[in-house]
């Protein structure tokens, strides 16, 4: 299997050099499955496929193609990223200060893999024409991802993946790949993961998926689809969500429809009807809600661990991690220490929000820079995009991560994606008002 991982990181390379800009843009899309489980060294400083990517791309980037692919509108979330890095850096630092190497490959891959990545992305795919080849790119990734997701949840198996999991050594699996659980089902279902490492991304980036293409289905240019083709990416992308049994998508999911619902009337009066309805009989649709998700979850007073983390782990979980802030309240304990410190006290249950995580790691440095970081995506969202489709995006993200941490790659990415068709409609506009009235 390692073989494999170096004919994939060779290809790259090789077309790379041939190619940067199409290469780049597909291995974007194709990154999003790309795990920790993949890798040419596991033992600490691991080596996986996607440091050795990331690293390549960026390197090759500032080095050859710079003055090539440069944006013609400046990277928006600069600072923001500045910020993240100096917090993921100094965290490291800290990390190493107290003897583990760990945080410093952690550091590696978080500042390359997401923060200088996505900068370089934001340059690279600049052009109608780039826009189009990655969404296309993503589209298929997507398609087979669904495709295999449909297939492991009828066959209840995912030979992919396990064949992934097989290779990691037993003492270096940890946190790498979190395979679904047969024999002890969520609420009595299977939860599937596709090609994703962990069951509960599968559910948000396919939400994730399935809004970004609604934003940029209204720009035909960026997208050669139809109706009925359109209904089948909302119909799959939410079967997905369906099959990872996962509640945190489904509480962000209204935040990312309220644009929709507020622009179009016949839309907003149903959804109006609907919620006086609800409003009208809690009793009702809290039993038919319950036959869909866990509702024992949201209650404060269940101590009951099974079937996920619930409103009273997740008040442990913010107990402990304010007294392990404590022990390091300026710039955190360390990357990884989170994941260390869950080892020891259960009542962390692995850390799930960013918030508990980033200042038992970073500490209240590591919490402004990340404040900073929604901050900017929220200004920058409100400045480009005028009917709050980009705003309540990146809202309903920040809501994703403050339940549970995930990786930020397919965010951004389709952040930088529609912050661009944004902006080249928004300069559009002007130039046809300018027209008019000459």
């Amino acid at each position: 299997m390692i073989a494999v991982w170096f004919a994939i990181i060779l290809f790259f390379i090789i077309w790379g050099f041939k190619d940067y800009k199409k290469s780049f843009l597909t291995y974007a899309a194709v990154s999003l499955l790309i795990n920790a489980g993949m890798a040419i060294r596991y033992a600490p400083p691991s080596i996986g496929v996607s440091l050795v990517l990331n690293l390549f791309f960026v390197i090759l980037y500032h080095y050859k193609e710079k003055r090539r692919y440069r944006a013609s509108v400046a990277f928006p979330l600069k600072s923001a990223f500045v910020w993240m890095s100096a917090s993921i850096g100094i965290s490291a630092l800290v990390t190493w200060v107290n003897g583990s190497v760990s945080g410093i490959t952690s550091a590696i891959n978080n500042i390359f893999g997401i923060y200088l990545f996505i900068y370089v992305f934001w340059n690279v795919c600049n052009e109608n024409k780039d826009i189009k080849y990655f969404i296309s790119c993503l589209v298929i990734v997507f398609a087979i991802s669904y495709g295999y997701g449909i297939f492991e949840y009828s066959t209840h198996s995912n030979p992919i993946l396990d064949s992934i999991k097989s290779m990691i050594p037993e003492e270096y699996s940890e946190g790498k790949l979190a395979m679904s659980d047969v024999e002890n089902l969520r609420d009595g279902r299977f939860r599937a993961q596709s090609l994703f490492y962990i069951s509960i991304l599968y559910g948000i980036n396919s939400v994730l998926f399935m809004f970004f293409i609604l934003f940029v289905y209204k720009n035909k240019q960026y997208l050669n689809f139809g109706k009925k083709s359109l209904l089948l990416i909302v119909c799959f992308s939410l079967f997905a969500c369906y099959t990872s049994n996962s509640k945190t998508p489904l509480v962000a999911i209204p935040i990312f429809v309220l644009p929709y619902v507020l622009k179009n009337k016949v839309v907003f009066t149903l959804f109006a009807i609907l919620s006086l309805v609800m409003l009208a009989n809690p009793k009702s649709v809290l039993s038919l809600l319950g036959n869909v998700m866990n509702l024992e979850a949201f209650d404060v007073k269940n101590d009951d661990m099974s079937g996920g983390s619930n409103v009273y782990m997740r008040m442990l979980q913010l107990e402990a991690s304010i007294e392990y802030w404590m022990k390091a309240p300026i710039f955190g304990n360390g990357l990884r220490t989170g994941a260390m410190f869950s080892e020891r006290d259960p009542r962390l249950f692995g850390c799930e929000s960013v918030w508990f995580r980033t200042m038992i790691e970073k500490g209240a440095f590591g919490l402004i820079a990340y404040i900073i970081l929604i901050i900017n995506c929220l200004k920058v969202s409100l400045k480009y995009e005028k009917k709050y489709i980009l705003f309540m995006y990146s809202l309903a993200f920040y809501v994703i991560c403050s339940i549970t941490d995930i990786n930020y790659t397919m965010y951004f990415i389709c952040f930088c994606v529609m912050l661009k068709i944004s902006i080249k409609t928004l300069r559009n506009n002007e130039k046809g008002n300018n027209l008019r009235n000459v």
